[in-house]
């Protein structure tokens, strides 16, 4: 596509269920009646088989994958990563609660430990930014997974 001055110009669309999802959310509140706190935005690594949909999943070109109201498959979730869908809008949770979930399953010195190490690496970075929230995510999940792992092999017995 050229602009009037004859630069080409790449449109970029990253497909972020989030997107579609707010739009629809109040579509959906209107006709069900629900509130904001009856449905929420998840990682797809935190999705389970069963879940119901709060919004369409849509792939990059609009494309429907899956309709809101029905519940997520195994299937539905392979479908979902090979055409790059990053979040899900799904009924009942909210990626703060599964967050919450995993704190408790995790010690509380780690957890802090983790958040002080991501907070310094990612200082320079908006932390309000998705994309950088999403980095910081991934990684507190790493440096808790690698440190477990850590301290799993250092109480098996040689």
């Amino acid at each position: 596509m050229r602009d009037n001055a004859g630069y080409c110009g790449v449109e970029i669309s990253i497909c972020r269920v989030t997107h579609v999802g707010s739009v629809r959310r109040n579509e959906i509140n209107s006709i069900t009646g629900e509130t904001e706190t009856d449905m929420g935005t998840i990682n797809i690594a935190d999705a389970r088989p069963d879940m119901v949909l709060a919004a369409d999943v849509k792939d990059r070109h609009g494309h429907v994958l899956l309709r809101v109201g029905e519940a997520v498959t195994e299937k539905a979730l392979k479908i979902f990563r090979m055409w790059g869908v990053t979040d899900l809008d799904v009924k009942g949770v909210d990626q703060n609660i599964i967050e919450a979930r995993a704190a408790d399953e995790v010690d509380p010195a780690l957890m802090e430990a983790a958040e002080r190490v991501a907070l310094d690496r990612f200082r320079h970075a908006d932390a309000d930014d998705p994309v950088v929230r999403e980095l910081m995510r991934l990684f507190k999940h790493h440096f808790i997974t690698e440190h477990q792992a850590e301290s799993n092999h250092a109480d098996e017995p040689t």
